[in-house]
C-alpha cells in the first residue's frame, strides 16, 4: 500500500513539475478588459483593455474596437497616456473619450480613429462626462473643494501636513475618506465640437455629490435629447443627515432657466438611473429598494416620472423572485441600455 502511494505521489510531482501553472506573474501579463459600448447600429463594440508593466509598477488603459463584420479587433487610440471611457455619439460618427494626458480631459476621434482632438480644457481632472444626443450639451463630473478637512487647508504655515480633521459625520464612506472634495456636475454647450465657455457647476458651493460617492458613475445622470434638460441624482443631504439617510432623487435641471425641480420627492430609497422617453415627456428613473421594503415586501419599483414634478407616478412592480431569476445570468447587475427608442434602467445587486 505505502509503494503505491509512493508511486503516486512521484507521477503527480512529474505532473506538477511539467505542468503550466496560472501563477500571478502569468495574471499580470493578462489584459483586464472592461466597459464594452455597442455602437448605433450594432456593427461594432468598443472596449477598454487595461495591461500592466510589474517593473515599472504601472498600468496603461487603450480603447479598443472590435468589428462584427469583419471580425477583426485594434486598437483606437493607443499611446503612453491612459485613454478611457469611450462613448459613441448618437449618430455612430464619432466617439468620445477620456485622455489624462497632463490632466484628464475629453476628446474626441471619428468612428476610424482619425482626427483626435481634445475638446475641453477645464481647470482639474474630468472623472465623468455625457453628451446631448444632438451634440449640443456637454456634462462633466469633476472633483470640487468645499470642506477644509485637512490640516493644510486649515494651517497655511503646515504645507506638507497630511492629517485630517473631523468634527462631524461621515468620515468615511465605505472605504473611501472624506477629503473636503464633493463631486460636482459642470454644464457647458458645444461649438463646432468643442466646449469654448466656460462651464456651469449646477452644484456651485453644495456639500452634495452627484454622481453619488463612493461608487456613482456616468449612468446617475442624463442629458434629455435636446440638450435642454439634465436629470441627475443625488442625496441632497450632509454630515450626520447624509450618513443615516438611504434616499437619493431625481433632479432635473433647466439649461435656459438654470432652476432644479426634484421629480422623486417623498419616494424613499435610491432613486437613479435617470433617462430620458424618446419623446423627451417623461424621464425613468429605478429607485433602489428602501429597506424596509427590501425587509417586509420584497418589491422593487420602476417609475415612470413626468418631468413636471406633478406626483404623477406609474408604477411597475417588480418581484425580488423575478429579480432572482434575472440575476443567474447577470449575477452582478442587470444593465438594459438602449438607445432612444426604448428604456434604460439597472438594477444593482
Amino acid at each position: 500500500m505505502s509503494r503505491k502511494l509512493l508511486t503516486l505521489a512521484l507521477a503527480f510531482m512529474s505532473i506538477t513539475a511539467t505542468a503550466d501553472w496560472l501563477t500571478p506573474e502569468m495574471l499580470w501579463q493578462l489584459g483586464r478588459v472592461s466597459d464594452p459600448q455597442l455602437s448605433p447600429d450594432g456593427s461594432q463594440v468598443l472596449y477598454n483593455i487595461r495591461t500592466y508593466d510589474v517593473p515599472k509598477n504601472k498600468g496603461n488603459s487603450d480603447i479598443w474596437l472590435y468589428d462584427f463584420k469583419t471580425k477583426t479587433t485594434y486598437p483606437i487610440a493607443k499611446d503612453s497616456s491612459n485613454e478611457s471611457m469611450a462613448r459613441w455619439s448618437a449618430d455612430g460618427k464619432t466617439i468620445y473619450y477620456l485622455n489624462d494626458q497632463g490632466s484628464s480631459q475629453v476628446y474626441s476621434m471619428n468612428a476610424n480613429g482619425s482626427d483626435k482632438k481634445q475638446i475641453t480644457h477645464v481647470d482639474g481632472d474630468i472623472n465623468c462626462y455625457g453628451i446631448s444626443a444632438n451634440g449640443s450639451m456637454i456634462w462633466m463630473g469633476m472633483d470640487v473643494h468645499v470642506d477644509n478637512l485637512l490640516g493644510k487647508d486649515k494651517y497655511s504655515d503646515l504645507p506638507k501636513s497630511s492629517a485630517k480633521i473631523y468634527d462631524d459625520l461621515m468620515m468615511r464612506h465605505w472605504d473611501s475618506w472624506a477629503d473636503g472634495t464633493y463631486s460636482h456636475i459642470f454644464v457647458a454647450p458645444l461649438k463646432n465640437g468643442e466646449v469654448k465657455d466656460k462651464p456651469l457647476d449646477i452644484l456651485y458651493g453644495m456639500r452634495f455629490d452627484s454622481p453619488l460617492k463612493p461608487d456613482g458613475d456616468e449612468a446617475e445622470i442624463a442629458w434629455s435629447d435636446d440638450g435642454k434638460t439634465l436629470a441627475y441624482t443625488c442625496k441632497k443631504l450632509s454630515g450626520r443627515e447624509y450618513a443615516l439617510s438611504t434616499n437619493s432623487d431625481i433632479y432635473l435641471f433647466d439649461v435656459a432657466s438654470g432652476k432644479t425641480s426634484n421629480i422623486s420627492e417623498g419616494l424613499n430609497g435610491y432613486d437613479k438611473a435617470p433617462a430620458f422617453s424618446p419623446d423627451g415627456k417623461q424621464s425613468h428613473g429605478f429607485p433602489g429598494l428602501n429597506l424596509q421594503m427590501k425587509q417586509h415586501n420584497n418589491v422593487s419599483t420602476f417609475m415612470m416620472l413626468p418631468q413636471k414634478a406633478e406626483r404623477m407616478f406609474h408604477q411597475i412592480s417588480i418581484t425580488m423572485s423575478i429579480i432572482r431569476n434575472l440575476m443567474v445570468h447577470h449575477p452582478e447587475f442587470i444593465s438594459f441600455l438602449i438607445s432612444r427608442r426604448q428604456i434604460r434602467f439597472s438594477i444593482m445587486t
